[in-house]
């Protein structure tokens, strides 16, 4: 009979054991540094940096927590705050600012407006070159320091530095205006923007194959242009095509991407490029499927 008793006391046992372990570990989750919550939920919501905006720092302050920064969206702001609150810090000074910032009121959207413009890594015309984008492309502005743009290409939503004479800003609507209008597509490595329909007059812009721009009246060999800035001029027609009738006509067959491919023969290696004056891998992939219509 002695050990008809120790079944109910090994199940109390059991039952004990597993009470201590669930409350270990939940003393664990709770004792997580502020800065450890914060680098858990970016993982989650913002692991690729390149892409989205998610820079936090948190610091005792005044009796509370206080979480200062940058993040791109109302969502991961209030991922923060709720892990923090669920973790036991109830006392939270919320610095967090979300961009696009206020100060740019609706305008912070934009158009590309010079055949390649730089993306760089840091507000500064030394600092390493992160990304191009080519003229027409669209951009979300994020802020503006020291006399330049954080931006994020709505193409490849990469995130860098533009310097603002690159850019010309908008409304959301006046963006959606842009891609709607009837537009060009550069079709030539390399041609230019004159300011009359000859090839002997002056250049308004220097243009490379991809780039987008408004189409006009086409005569005698040219087609009037207007830039994502407002300038206008004439380009060869044969340089250029209409975006649509293009866009339907593209097919990324093996021959086809191929044949693009072989264009670039002789483009000098350029970290970050995208374009036909300097390209890097990813730069070279992008801009022969791009040409394809993908």
């Amino acid at each position: 009979m002695k050990h008809l008793h120790r079944r109910p006391l090994a199940a109390a046992s059991v039952l004990i054991l597993c009470a201590a372990l669930t409350g270990a570990h939940g003393s664990a989750a709770q004792g997580q540094s502020p800065a450890e919550i914060v680098k858990a939920v970016q993982a989650k919501v913002a692991p690729d940096t390149r892409i989205t905006v998610f820079d936090l720092k948190t610091e005792p302050k005044d009796g509370a927590i206080e979480i200062s920064g940058e993040v791109d969206s109302a969502s991961s702001r209030d991922a923060v705050l709720k892990a923090l609150r669920d973790a036991g810090h109830a006392n939270l000074s919320d610095k967090i600012a979300v961009l696009p910032d206020p100060a740019l009121g609706p305008q912070h959207f934009a158009a590309v407006t010079v055949s390649v413009a730089t993306m760089k890594t840091k507000p500064s015309h030394a600092s390493e070159l992160g990304n191009q984008l080519i003229m027409g492309m669209p951009v979300k502005v994020l802020k503006r320091e020291g006399g330049w743009y954080y931006a994020q290409s709505l193409d490849d939503r990469y995130l860098g530095w533009m310097e603002p004479d690159h850019l010309a800003v908008m409304t959301r609507q006046g963006l959606d205006t842009f891609l709607a209008a009837p537009r060009l597509v550069v079709t030539a490595l390399f041609t230019l923007v004159r300011e009359q329909p000859s090839a002997t007059a002056g250049a308004v812009s220097d243009l490379v194959m991809g780039d987008i721009l408004l189409g006009g009246e086409a005569k005698a060999g040219w087609v009037a242009a207007q830039l994502p800035d407002g300038r206008k001029g004439y380009v060869e027609a044969g340089a250029v095509s209409g975006f649509a009738a293009w866009k339907a006509s593209r097919a990324a067959t093996p021959d086809n991407i191929e044949k693009t491919a072989r264009l670039f023969m002789g483009v000098p290696y350029l970290w970050g490029g995208t374009s036909p004056k300097g390209f890097d891998c990813s730069g070279f992939t992008k801009t022969v499927f791009r040409a394809n219509g993908v």
